[in-house]
């Protein structure tokens, strides 16, 4: 197996997530400061199409992060939702109920691959919640980037794709070479926000310039 250890990955969604959480209840801005002394509302999204076993791990490595690194943990509650994404459309449905229907929505929402953090994106445009809602995505795709650059969505994690072909390759001249290969190669995740997103755009953030 070459890819991304699903508890590191829970681990990081953790950190951003008591970063948040350490400005939401220090009251950084005039919004906050309203709403500094309610808990803190956090909405994983699952996929439901994916590996139970995958998916537990990732969940409860964001709970174990929230839970011993994190000065409010008793203030923030995480919630998990099954979102099928066997298709755009039926990601885009369910992800437009959650605005549609809930009374309250989410402070932050935490997507966990490409299609529901573009559908989240969209929904929170369509439904004028930027600034109200908080999302931490997944994947560095051009649209993911320039959201990140305009602030609407806070931060991305993305994995190291170049790593990970050097182990792909790395694991084929092991196996050439010995007959055998390591079983599991983890590969590392870049968090990208606001602050490094122009490192990520390459061209057209020198086309800027």
């Amino acid at each position: 197996y070459v890819g991304i250890s699903s508890y590191n990955l829970g681990r990081e969604y953790g950190k951003q997530v008591n970063t948040l959480a350490d400005a939401y209840f220090k009251g950084d801005t005039a919004d906050m400061a309203d709403k500094k002394n309610e808990p803190l509302q956090v909405l994983v999204l699952i996929n439901a199409n994916a590996d139970d076993s995958s998916q537990n791990i990732l969940f409860s490595a964001i709970q174990e992060t929230v839970e011993s690194k994190s000065d409010h943990a008793g203030q923030i509650n995480l919630e998990a939702r099954a979102i099928d994404t066997e298709g755009a459309f039926t990601a885009e449905e369910s992800i437009r109920n959650i605005f549609m229907t809930e009374e309250d929505l989410p402070d932050i929402i935490l997507c966990l691959d490409e299609l529901n953090t573009t559908c989240v994106y969209q929904e929170i445009v369509d439904y004028n919640k930027v600034g109200q809602i908080t999302i931490v995505g997944y994947y560095d795709s051009e649209t993911i980037l320039k959201a990140i650059e305009h602030n609407v969505i806070y931060s991305t994690i993305s994995v190291d794709t170049k790593q990970m072909g050097e182990y792909c390759a790395e694991a084929l001249n092991e196996y050439l070479q010995t007959g055998y290969v390591s079983e599991y190669y983890a590969v590392d995740t870049n968090v990208i926000t606001a602050g490094n997103v122009r490192n990520y755009l390459g061209g057209d953030a020198d086309a800027e310039k």
